[in-house]
C-alpha cells in the first residue's frame, strides 16, 4: 500500500512540476512581448509550451496588449489537420517502481487480486494522455489470438479513486521478460 501511495504521489508531483515549468516558460516569453501577440505566437505558446490561450489573453490584457484570436484559431485548425494525418503515439520512457523478472496472470483463478505496479509510462496520441502500466500479477486477460483484452479498474485502497483500465495487451518483445 505504501508503494502505491508513493507512486500516486510521484505522478501528481511530476504533473505539478511540469505545469509550473509550462507557466514559467510562457510567462517568460510573454514578458519579452512589446507588441500585440499574433495568432502564430499565441499558438506557439499553446502548442509548443502548453500555455493555455486564456492565460495568454489574461497576461496580454494586464500588459495592455491584444491577442489575435482569429489567427490563433486558424493555426489551431492547421494543427488539427496535421494531427489527424499523423495519428502517431508518443511514448515516454518506462519508470520502474519494482524490478521483477516477469508478470503473473491469475485470471483463471480470480477476478480480483492485490498487485504491485512494476513500471509505467505515459502515452500521448490523438489528443489523449494515457498510461501504460505493468503489474507483478494481474487478473486482466491480455489481447491475444484475436480476442479482445480485458477492461476494468485498479483500486488503490479505501479513500482513493479508481483508475479505469480500457485495454490489456501482451508486450511483444521476446528479449524482455514481459511478453
Amino acid at each position: 500500500m505504501t508503494q502505491q501511495l508513493d507512486f500516486v504521489s510521484k505522478v501528481v508531483k511530476e504533473e505539478e512540476d511540469a505545469f509550473l515549468r509550462t507557466v514559467d516558460n510562457g510567462l517568460s516569453m510573454l514578458d519579452q512581448a512589446n507588441k500585440n501577440i499574433s495568432g502564430e505566437e499565441a499558438f506557439k505558446l499553446y502548442d509548443t509550451f502548453g500555455f493555455p490561450l486564456d492565460l495568454t489573453k489574461l497576461v496580454a490584457t494586464e500588459k495592455g496588449l491584444t491577442v489575435d484570436e482569429p489567427g490563433f484559431e486558424i493555426e489551431m485548425q492547421k494543427q488539427k489537420t496535421r494531427s489527424r494525418s499523423a495519428a502517431v503515439l508518443e511514448t515516454e520512457d518506462w519508470v520502474t517502481i519494482n524490478d521483477i523478472a516477469s508478470s503473473k496472470f491469475v485470471g483463471y483463478d480470480s477476478l480480483e487480486t492485490k498487485a504491485k505496479i512494476v513500471k509505467y509510462r505515459k502515452v500521448t496520441g490523438k489528443g489523449k494522455e494515457l498510461y501504460q502500466i505493468i503489474l507483478d500479477q494481474t487478473p486482466f486477460y491480455a489481447e491475444s489470438g484475436g480476442q479482445v483484452g480485458d477492461s476494468g479498474s485498479l483500486s488503490f485502497g479505501e479513500g482513493w479513486s479508481e483508475v479505469k483500465i480500457i485495454d490489456t495487451k501482451k508486450r511483444k518483445r521476446p528479449h524482455h521478460p514481459f511478453y
